[in-house]
C-alpha cells in the first residue's frame, strides 16, 4: 500500500542535510535583470539627465543604503513611480544599475569618473570597492597624484592606502625622475608617507632639503591673519605685527598676491578696523571677514567687514550685518542661500547661527 511504502522510505532516511543550489541566485538575478530590460514587473523608474531606467525597489534597496532609506523611511520618493536623481549622470546610473543586477561592470577610462560619482552618491559600496581595485591596477608614476585626489574626493580608503604605499616604495626615484610632481604633494599625503616605518630609501631630512618651490615674501610680517583667493589673487587681511617696542599692533593694510606674476601689491584700500583670528568666506567676488579678536579690548568681535573686489579699480570695504554673537577663531562658509558660521569654541554643542541673506 502507498502509506506503507512511504513509511518504509521514512524509516530508511535518518539524517538531514542543508542542500544548496549553485545556480539559483544567479538565475533569479538574471531573471530580474531581464524583467528590467523588458520593462515588466518593475515598480520604479529612475531618471538621470532626462534618461529613464526601469528598476525594482527591492533590488535597489538590497544593494544600497541610499535606496533603502529612500523607499522605506516614508520619504516622498517611497511611493513615487518616478524618481529624479540629481548628482549622477545617465552614464553613471546605467553602469551602476548594470552592476546592481549582474554583479559585473566593465571599467575603462571613459566611464570611471561617472561610475565613481554614481557609486558614491547612491552608496553602492561594493561598486566603489571594485573601482578602487581597478584604479590600483592602473597606478603608476604619472597618475599617482590624480588618483590620490580621486581617492580623497570619493573616500576610497583602499586606493588612498595604495598611493601611500606606492610613494613609500618609489619616493626616492620619483624625486629624481619627476621632482616637480613630488613638490606639489598635498601636506596630508606627504605626512602619511613620512610616518611610514617602511620609508627607508630616503630620510626626512633629505626630503626637506630638496628644492621646494619658493615664492616672493609678504610685504609685511603678520600673525593670526586671514587669507582668501579671488580671481587668481590671494588677499591677506588683518592680523598682528610688532611695532618698534615689540608691542603687538593690529594691521589694517590689505596686501594681494598675483599667482601668475609672483608679485605682492599693497592695495589702496584698508580694513575699516583691524581684527585678527577672523573667519573668512568668499562669495561673488566679495570677501567676508567674520568676527575676530581685538588686542585693544582683549575681547572677541561681532562685526563683519566685506571687501568687494569684483570690479577692478572700484574695490571697496564696508561693514556687513553684525553677528548675533561675538566670537573669534571661527570657521565660515557659504551655503546656497543664507550665510552661516560655526564657532569652534564649544566642545559639546556647536550652534549654527544664521546671519542673514547677503
Amino acid at each position: 500500500m502507498p502509506s506503507e511504502h512511504c513509511l518504509s522510505i521514512q524509516e530508511m532516511l535518518t539524517g538531514q542535510r542543508l542542500c544548496h543550489s549553485e545556480t539559483h541566485n544567479d538565475t533569479v538575478l538574471a531573471a530580474l535583470n531581464q524583467q528590467r530590460s523588458d520593462g515588466i514587473l518593475c515598480d520604479v523608474t529612475l531618471i538621470a539627465e532626462e534618461q529613464k531606467f526601469h528598476a525594482h525597489k527591492a533590488v535597489l534597496a538590497a544593494c544600497s543604503d541610499y535606496f533603502r532609506a529612500m523607499f522605506s523611511l516614508c520619504m516622498v520618493e517611497s511611493g513615487a513611480d518616478e524618481v529624479n536623481l540629481r548628482g549622477v549622470t545617465s552614464l553613471g546610473l546605467k553602469q551602476a544599475l548594470e552592476f546592481a543586477y549582474t554583479g559585473q561592470i566593465l571599467l575603462e577610462p571613459g566611464v570611471i569618473q561617472d561610475v565613481l560619482a554614481a557609486g558614491s552618491h547612491l552608496q553602492l559600496l561594493e561598486l566603489l570597492n571594485l573601482c578602487s581595485h581597478y584604479l590600483i591596477q592602473e597606478l603608476n608614476s604619472f597618475n599617482y597624484l590624480d588618483l590620490y585626489r580621486l581617492a580623497d574626493l570619493f573616500h576610497l580608503t583602499l586606493l588612498e592606502k595604495a598611493v601611500i604605499d606606492f610613494l613609500v616604495k618609489h619616493l626616492s626615484e620619483l624625486l629624481k625622475s619627476r621632482p616637480e610632481d613630488v613638490l606639489t604633494l598635498p601636506y596630508c599625503l606627504l605626512q602619511e608617507v613620512l610616518k611610514s616605518d617602511r620609508l627607508t630609501s630616503l630620510s626626512e631630512e633629505q626630503i626637506w632639503q630638496n628644492k621646494w618651490i619658493s615664492r616672493s615674501p609678504m610685504l609685511q610680517r603678520r600673525v593670526y591673519h586671514s587669507m582668501a583667493a579671488v580671481q587668481r589673487k590671494l588677499y591677506v587681511l588683518g592680523g598682528n605685527d610688532l611695532d618698534y617696542n615689540n608691542d603687538r599692533i593690529l594691521v589694517r593694510h590689505i596686501d594681494s598676491y598675483n599667482i601668475d606674476t609672483d608679485q605682492w601689491t599693497r592695495c589702496n584700500f584698508n580694513l575699516l578696523t583691524g581684527q585678527n583670528e577672523s573667519g573668512v568666506a568668499v562669495h561673488n567676488g566679495r570677501i567676508y571677514l567674520v568676527g575676530g579678536y581685538s588686542i585693544w579690548t582683549n575681547e572677541p568681535l561681532a562685526c563683519i567687514q566685506v571687501l568687494d573686489v569684483s570690479r577692478e579699480g572700484k574695490e571697496e570695504v564696508f561693514y556687513g550685518p553684525t553677528l548675533p554673537f561675538a566670537s573669534n577663531g571661527i570657521a565660515a562658509c557659504f551655503l546656497p542661500a543664507p550665510y552661516f558660521t560655526c564657532p569652534n569654541l564649544q566642545t559639546l554643542q556647536v550652534p549654527h547661527h544664521r546671519i542673514g541673506t547677503v
